[in-house]
């Protein structure tokens, strides 16, 4: 597994989760991430009004805190968060504190949620990079 902090305030897009930490979903969770804060979480999953009171509690829970993508080939438990996030192909995506690793919030909550079979695009000022396509590293 490698993982960074962002940088506050610049993390932009929709994430869906089909997994809480430590189980598959019913349906997918909509959230909508501007300048580094969820703003926006939908889905008809009950999972979705304890999801958006947590996040209420503090803003500083809405931080975008960590982007981690997973190395390992032999990690295979979806069901463990401590593993899951290392399955090769995986990334996840952290919410609330970053402290410990980089980042300036410090707040008493960091969430990991992880994402099986994802996209992810880098786009930077000159150039835009794929570096997972389906969950296929490209790097």
């Amino acid at each position: 597994e490698v993982f960074v902090a962002p940088v506050e305030g610049t993390t932009e897009g929709t994430l869906v989760l089909e997994w809480a930490p430590t189980a598959k979903l019913e349906s997918a969770v909509v959230l909508e991430i501007e300048k580094g804060l969820v703003k926006g979480v939908s889905g008809n999953e009950p999972y979705v009004q304890r999801l958006v009171k947590k996040l209420g509690e503090n803003p500083d829970f809405r931080n975008i805190a960590e982007l981690g993508i997973g190395t390992n080939d032999m990690a295979k438990r979806a069901d463990n968060i401590l593993e899951s996030e290392k399955i090769l192909g995986t990334i996840h995506i952290a919410f609330g504190d970053n402290s410990t690793f980089g980042g300036n919030v410090r707040t008493p909550f960091h969430q990991d949620f992880v994402i099986f079979k994802p996209t992810v695009t880098i786009v930077r000022e000159d150039e835009e990079k794929t570096i997972l396509d389906e969950g296929v590293l490209s790097i």
